[in-house]
């Protein structure tokens, strides 16, 4: 597969600023309709127990956005977030989080190109053994398929290739949250 043409982390960054600066039809979120209380209803109920069953003590939260959605409390563990535009900024393509249990990192890899993906999960295997992550069934290998906004990507295949562990259906078809091995510990 061929990387798409190297575009400078700036332009990415400017991009995903204008797509921030229109607003959502949503009413409830300025992230979108993925962030609705509606589309996240899954992953509300199943994050608390992943977290329990593998024994997450802490858990960055990369893109967190404006965190309409996410129960801290329900959680019970250290919870970062971080984000260009809200919680500490970080750019999860050149910048390594404090090390963690687990990387929450939804409806964010998605909007980027292979090759930032790439970087952001190199950056991740440097602060933890998992991550959770949005991705799609029905990736083409062939090219990334733009799908409203959104490349659909899978994890488990080429090129990232990553250990799927479990996964959390979402609200559209295809479209789920993965409990991913990043390799830097045992799960």
């Amino acid at each position: 597969m061929r990387s798409p043409p190297f575009q400078p982390i700036e332009e990415e960054r400017a991009a995903h600023a204008q797509r921030m600066q229109k607003p959502f039809s949503t009413g409830e979120t300025v992230c979108g309709p993925g962030s609705t209380m509606a589309n996240t209803k899954n992953v509300r109920r199943e994050l608390p127990r992943i977290v329990a069953e593998y024994g997450v003590k802490t858990l960055n939260n990369a893109g967190c956005g404006d965190q309409h959605w996410i129960d801290v409390p329900a959680l019970g563990c250290d919870y970062s977030a971080f984000d260009l535009h809200f919680g500490t900024r970080l750019d999860i393509t050149a910048e390594t989080m404090p090390p963690c249990d687990l990387i929450l990192c939804r409806d964010v890899l998605i909007h980027m190109r292979q090759y930032l993906i790439l970087a952001a999960l190199e950056r991740f295997a440097q602060s933890a053994p998992l991550l959770l992550a949005t991705s799609y069934d029905g990736f083409s290998h062939d090219h990334l398929m733009q799908y409203q906004h959104a490349y659909r990507i899978h994890l488990g295949e080429e090129p990232f290739s990553l250990p799927l562990i479990e996964r959390i259906e979402e609200s559209h078809p295809g479209k789920f949250l993965g409990l991913w091995n990043l390799g830097s510990g045992s799960v």
